[in-house]
């Protein structure tokens, strides 16, 4: 064979092993549409054609202001994820600003930015990932042992390349396309959730607004039958007997009513005041307070409206634990939290009041002996209008609009302190929260 046809006989055969690689990088490309499966396929493949020791793709930040060590075939995985390179800078940085390609015999006689390529490999190849006149990343090929790459070689890897910046602009549309339709989703479904939020809640509202409004409407009703219009006034009866026992009558009938303005009072500040959280606007006047005092006022007031529950007090109840936060605020939360406790108890059942120390922290607890939370609706009970589905109050009113926690939760923050609960089904609830000790407090104690 002559000189001239043993040229083109290695030429054919050059030509036959980069149609060969293009082939096996083509094939790849159009068998994965995924970022994540698609690199490390096309790696491998690529390790092979060229016989190399490592293979890495370098992809630049969304501000493209370096590269990242994205994918490897090779040694190089022991350093994938903290590999940052400057644009510039380095091998790779280089080869991206200059978008041409780049061979390093002996690495240990080049600056790089990531030493691992000096410490483990001689000899580099890396060309840029260009599409579209956009710069993808960069890809180079490692030898452990010096290695002269050759001007096929790179040819080779720049057809190889160019395969490889249009695949990934691919995968990477194909991941935004589906990033997109991911959040157009979760929009739809947060919408529907919102949506059916709105709607119950506007039905619990009519309802709960409704209830004590019907309860006014009839004592008024009766208040006219009484006093206005005197129809109870028996034949030959005085007019001073008549009011005599027209004011016995009278009187629980102006009690329930009572009650019942003070149910429309509650749930319209539980509305007002979920509107001025959602605007910011939640004002508080900050000073010292004695959360053992704010305790002990809360429980009064509760044991006035509900004379029939025991409400204890236990803990650290002897001596004062000072906070600096609003003392109508906080006792807010703790009749919050009482009155869930004795709307989801027996009436026979004691609630307990438990106030304690806890590094630096002061920590107020209130804990029932209820029907309890399941453990899949308790991180739901501080949203918003939230009520946790079939389970039904055990004793006195169910008037709410699922406003309290979400309240209670708003003023504590407010105050740099922490909310939770503890709670089993059937095993009762413990509703707490904490609040910074005043210095003063925590130094006495220190």
């Amino acid at each position: 064979m002559g000189e001239v046809e043993r040229a083109d006989h290695q030429e054919a055969e050059a030509v036959v092993r980069r149609l060969s690689a293009l082939q096996a990088v083509g094939d790849v490309a159009f068998e994965y549409a995924r970022l994540q499966d698609l690199l490390p396929a096309m790696l491998q493949r690529i390790q092979a054609v060229f016989g190399v020791d490592n293979v890495a793709i370098l992809l630049p930040t969304e501000d493209e202001s370096e590269l990242t060590l994205y994918s490897v075939h090779g040694p190089e995985e022991a350093v994938m994820g903290k590999v940052h390179v400057p644009m510039g800078q380095g091998v790779a940085g280089t080869i991206a600003a200059s978008r041409k390609p780049l061979f390093v015999e002996n690495l240990t006689t080049v600056p790089v930015a990531n030493r691992f390529l000096q410490e483990h490999f001689r000899s580099l190849l890396g060309v840029p990932l260009v599409a579209g006149g956009r710069l993808i990343g960069v890809i180079h090929i490692d030898s452990i042992e010096p290695r002269c790459f050759t001007e096929e070689d790179s040819q080779l890897l720049q057809a190889v390349a160019e395969r490889i910046a249009v695949a990934i602009s691919r995968a990477q549309q194909y991941e935004n396309e589906r990033q997109a339709l991911l959040d157009a989703e979760r929009q739809v479904a947060v919408l529907q959730e919102t949506t059916r939020r709105m709607d119950e809640f506007l039905g619990i509202a009519s309802h709960e607004l409704r209830t004590p409004l019907t309860s006014l409407t009839m004592n008024l009703h009766m208040l006219d039958f009484w006093l206005v219009s005197a129809q109870g006034k028996r034949q030959g009866e005085t007019t001073a007997d008549y009011l005599n026992r027209a004011a016995e009558r009278v009187k629980p009938i102006i009690e329930r009513s009572r009650q019942s303005a003070k149910r429309l009072d509650r749930l319209v500040g539980d509305l007002l005041e979920a509107m001025r959280i959602r605007e910011h606007r939640l004002a508080l006047i900050v000073q010292p307070c004695d959360l053992v005092s704010v305790a002990r006022e809360m429980i009064i007031e509760q044991r006035q409206t509900h004379p029939g529950r025991v409400i204890e007090l236990e803990g650290v109840i002897r001596e004062p634990l000072i906070v600096q936060g609003d003392a109508e605020r906080i006792g807010q939360v703790i009749t919050n939290y009482l009155s869930n406790a004795l709307k989801y108890s027996q009436a026979d059942q004691v609630v307990r009041v438990v106030l304690a120390r806890e590094e630096g922290q002061a920590r107020v607890a209130v804990c029932d002996q209820g029907i309890g939370i399941p453990t899949s609706e308790q991180g739901h009970i501080w949203e918003r209008f939230y009520q946790v589905a079939e389970i039904e109050h055990q004793s006195g009113s169910a008037v709410g609009l699922g406003l309290g926690l979400y309240i209670s939760q708003e003023i504590i923050a407010r105050h740099g302190g922490q909310v939770g609960v503890e709670s089993a089904p059937k095993e009762g609830s413990t509703f707490w929260f904490t609040l910074p000790l005043s210095e003063a407090t925590t130094a006495a104690h220190g």
